[in-house]
């Protein structure tokens, strides 16, 4: 899913060292030295940065890239280390950004050679510093990262997350006059993973949170209530509503139409540039531009929805992303998403322009159990989010087979739901046209042995939050047989989530793409005069899943029907080797075959 970066550094940091500068190396590299100083002005609004780092070969030649970040709130004030070089360091996820990284391409000519850099930056606003993560791209031998805070901050703490059992040593000492120096000590900290699919950067990797700027959900929320008060004035309102609510014949109805029109209507682009990553675009100018960022979409569906006289207020909030709430941590870095929110009779609906295929009942995995900021009329109101959804997120694929002679022939429906059916549209809308129809066949069949006739899928996202595709289908290879006897092969193949774990030389949990329901049946008509002998059941399950397997008969059909129901994304990593075990131990349930016996063979 498409969802806003925090706009703040030590976040940029890690996505940025994980998918650009820190490319995967052998350990030929090593940090022998860094030195990290964080000084908190008791004057200024404002934290100074400096940082000193050294790199050795340790095997054979190889470039190296220091870098370090700034925006137009973090200001870079000293590069040394070569030929300084810069550019825009935005992801390819966001329309508009203003991060720049400045680094160095330092060629170390050989075994034990080392290259040295160093940077300084000023955050001006103290705010936006919000923690640290470790340089550790390479692995470090030895390193300090030290805070100097003055009495008047005494607020500021310094909160040690996903630390390892050895490797991180920390220490604090209080001058007589109140002021504060805590270092922390690095020696041998491995590099961090790069293992695919694991937990977000806040999650799972060593970083230290700066906590205390904001006092209280109070401080916050004045903090934010100078950003986001923008214009709603939206000139032509009384021409567009009828219009978009033509066929609206009650509240719920009017909540729909116009959560379906700023999520169709409306194209998602990511702008995040200094104050613009926190300040919405006003209604009009989105509605004029037909693009807009979380903030801006949601602001846009609100003053909608009051406009037609409908209780609706913006509320930031923080995704599954960050292991924190806002009213725990009240900081920039707690929230990183924007939604509306609707007060409807004795529930709360949750709605999230950015994503199309969602209803208006539903409530998105991605913000589940988290606190959201609601930016009232006359304040602020911090809601809690409900865990689960009233709108279940289910994948299911009928095939309704007819067994002709040693053919299957039927029709293949799937019906997918909710976040099922948002993760599927994000996915095939990057396809190109002229390859789509290929991909969603692929996506349909049972195994690759099957056909499903050129141009003939009819697919249907017109009911929001519902995906359905139906299709003609001929399978050639699930019928065997044997002196007189037939086996029918209902497995599928190619399932969501079902691809083994690959543990070789990985070092972080696993997260499966999201939670939800999947299932798969196969029902085969069959001709008279078999007697059929089915297979036993099977189900099982573990704290992330539970699977089943069940093959049942009515009269002259038969059907198998085979459920994995995901009801937690994370897989520590010792856990992964009895996932795969359990993945394979109910596939191979799942093939075996239904018996046919002709009664009429002699």
């Amino acid at each position: 899913m498409s969802l806003r970066k925090l706009g703040i550094f030590f976040l940029i940091l890690a996505s940025y060292s994980q998918n650009v500068e820190a490319k995967r190396h052998d350990e030929n590299v090593v940090i022998t030295a860094f030195n990290d100083e964080y000084t908190f002005s008791d004057k200024r609004n404002e934290v100074i940065h400096s940082r000193k780092i050294e790199y050795q070969a340790t095997r054979h030649s190889e470039t190296v890239q220091p870098h370090i970040f700034y925006t137009n709130i973090i200001k870079l004030d000293k590069a040394a280390g070569g030929k300084a070089q810069y550019r825009n360091a935005n992801s390819p996820n966001v329309f508009h950004d203003d991060s720049k990284v400045c680094y160095f391409n330092i060629f170390l000519s050989g075994k034990d050679k080392k290259g040295k850099a160093e940077f300084k930056r000023t955050f001006t606003d103290a705010a936006h510093f919000t923690g640290v993560f470790f340089p550790n791209e390479y692995p470090i031998l030895s390193g300090t990262v030290t805070f100097n805070i003055p009495s008047s901050l005494n607020g500021i703490e310094l909160i040690d997350e996903n630390f390892p059992s050895t490797g991180i040593d920390r220490e604090e000492t209080v001058a007589d006059n109140g002021s504060r120096r805590i270092t922390y000590s690095i020696s041998q900290l491995p590099k961090e993973p790069s293992d695919p699919s694991s937990p977000d950067p806040l999650i799972h990797l060593p970083h230290i949170s700066v906590k205390g700027y904001f006092p209280d959900t109070d401080s916050l929320y004045r903090y934010h209530k100078n950003i986001i008060d923008v214009d709603t004035v939206i000139a032509d309102y009384n021409t567009l509503l009828p219009k978009l609510l033509a066929s609206a014949e009650s509240r719920i109805d009017t909540i729909a139409a116009l959560y379906r029109f700023v999520q169709q209507s409306i194209r998602y682009v990511a702008y995040e540039e200094g104050e613009a990553a926190f300040r919405p675009e006003t209604p009009a100018e989105t509605l004029k531009k037909r693009y807009g960022d979380c903030k801006s979409m949601s602001l846009l569906l609100a003053t909608l929805l009051n406009r037609s006289g409908i209780e609706a207020y913006i509320a930031t909030v923080g995704t599954n992303s960050i292991p924190r709430l806002i009213s725990d941590n009240p900081s920039l870095a707690a929230a990183n998403h924007m939604i509306c929110i609707v007060p409807d009779g004795g529930r709360k609906l949750f709605l999230d322009p950015t994503h199309e295929q969602i209803s208006a009942n539903h409530v998105p995995e991605w913000i589940r159990g988290k606190d959201a900021m609601m930016f009232t009329h006359d304040g602020y109101e911090m809601v809690t989010i409900p865990t689960s959804s009233p709108n279940p997120s289910d994948d299911i694929m009928t095939y309704t087979y007819f067994m002709d002679n040693s053919l299957l022939t039927g029709r293949v429906n799937r019906k997918l739901t909710e976040d099922m059916a948002e993760a599927f549209y994000s996915a095939i809308s990057q396809v190109p046209s002229q390859r789509l129809d290929g991909i969603l066949a692929k996506n349909l069949l049972p195994s690759y042995s099957a056909k499903i006739p050129a141009d003939s899928i009819v697919m249907d996202r017109s009911t929001p939050g519902l995906i359905t595709l139906d299709a003609p289908l001929i399978n050639s290879a699930a019928i065997n047989e044997i002196d007189g006897c037939i086996y029918l092969d209902l497995n599928t193949s190619n399932d969501p989530f079902t691809e083994r774990v690959d543990t070789a030389d990985r070092h972080s949990d696993y997260m499966l793409p999201l939670t939800g329901k999947i299932t798969r049946r196969c029902n085969v008509s069959l001709p008279e005069g078999y007697k059929i002998v089915l297979p036993s059941n099977y189900s099982s399950s573990c704290p992330q899943a539970k699977f089943s397997c069940e093959f049942s008969q009515n009269g002259n059909s038969v059907t198998m029907t085979k459920t994995m129901e995901i009801t937690s994304r994370r897989i520590p990593i010792d856990d992964i080797p009895s996932w795969n075990r359990l993945l394979s131990e109910w596939d191979d349930h799942c093939n075996n075959q239904i018996e046919l016996i002709n009664e009429n063979h002699k």
